[in-house]
């Protein structure tokens, strides 16, 4: 306990290598410790390990199935190595082991919208939306899979969600851009105005705020 404590206050400094060796040490005098294996694990990923990442979460989960967390790194790692399969698997077991864990049905459904299997990955977000209302990124992410199979009401109901929880540059240009299929360009030039406030370096919305600058002119 201990040992990790002093990893994470070494993690929290940026020094990566005396984290390590304190779950080294940590792991020499509890060699089960399945957290002590998730932090390695997660050092090992920071630093490019990637497959003695892999090696550290496996450890873990097989230690403790129920670690969610150990899950999730396993699944962001094989994102990051391009096995998007064996992520979706392991995504599928996280939700297996912690069917309420909120964020293993998120990152499943944002794997999946990556597949563009829409149905699947709005499934996903919906579980997400109900084990947290509060997470607007849930909310956003399911109105852009809802966008992209034609359900534009619920899109634009999902999407004013995540505004009002959270009003982020990306949601104000998917806003706008529902305003803007629907020809209503003055709605649309507040929103991506709105996104630009947020974020001024944001390309898609100068882009998008120029082309309807355009239309009004037209």
């Amino acid at each position: 306990e201990a040992k990790l404590l002093c990893a994470q206050a070494h993690i929290s400094q940026g020094d990566y290598d005396k984290a390590a060796a304190e779950c080294r040490e940590a792991l020499k005098a509890h060699p089960r410790s399945a957290p002590a294996r998730l932090v390695l694990g997660w050092i090992h990923a920071q630093d490019g390990l990637y497959e003695e990442s892999l090696a550290e979460c496996r450890e873990a989960v097989g230690r403790d199935p129920k670690l969610i967390q150990g899950w999730l790194l396993m699944a962001s790692v094989f994102s990051e190595m391009g096995r998007f399969d064996e992520a979706a698997d392991t995504l599928n077991e996280a939700v297996k082991q912690g069917p309420k864990d909120f964020m293993a049905r998120l990152m499943l459904g944002e794997l999946l919208l990556q597949k563009n299997r829409l149905e699947e990955a709005a499934h996903e977000f919906k579980h997400a939306v109900k084990l947290n209302p509060q997470l607007d990124t849930a909310h956003y992410k399911l109105a852009v899979a809802c966008q992209k199979m034609g359900k534009e009401r619920e899109a634009m109901a999902e999407v004013e969600a995540a505004l009002r929880l959270n009003p982020t540059a990306r949601s104000h240009v998917l806003l706008g851009d529902f305003h803007r299929a629907r020809k209503d360009i003055d709605a649309a030039r507040l929103h991506y105005q709105e996104a630009l406030e947020l974020n001024p370096q944001m390309a898609e919305a100068h882009q998008r705020l120029g082309e309807v600058f355009s239309e009004l002119k037209q």
